[in-house]
């Protein structure tokens, strides 16, 4: 069986047919009996700060997945790491969920090549300031 006849399932692949680019893929165990994966398709975009976020979401008709970096743990006044990484917001215009194995299956089979790689401190370095 194939599984794009699975429950009218698209490719994800195919997601940019449906005019979205970005997804979500979310496993929670514990929200479902079964197995199951999410799909949240819609579009991406940067947020200022948790509070725009906050609000962002308060005055939209749609649900809103966010991504938050380390940064916005800094907003509530402890201590983190900066790593200057954007708050993303998706907001949802499609969602699906399917069983586990058949997204497994959907999953692509290719490897993305990595580039440019490095660490920002030395094994050294990382090992004293993970001990603290």
């Amino acid at each position: 069986m194939s599984t794009a006849s699975v429950r009218g399932w698209p490719d994800f692949g195919a997601l940019t047919g449906l005019g979205h680019k970005d997804f979500a893929l979310l496993h929670r165990p514990q929200a479902h009996p079964s197995p199951q994966v999410e799909l949240l398709a819609g579009d991406s975009f940067p947020v200022a700060s948790f509070s725009a976020l906050t609000k962002l979401v308060q005055e939209s008709s749609q649900s809103v997945l966010a991504v938050l970096p380390y940064n916005v743990i800094g907003e509530f006044g402890h201590p983190c790491h900066r790593d200057d990484a954007a708050l993303l917001a998706l907001r949802v215009a499609y969602r699906e969920s399917l069983p586990l194995d058949i997204a497994v299956e959907r999953l692509p089979m290719t490897s993305g090549e990595l580039t440019d790689v490095r660490f920002s401190q030395d094994d050294d370095e990382y090992a004293k300031r993970s001990q603290r």
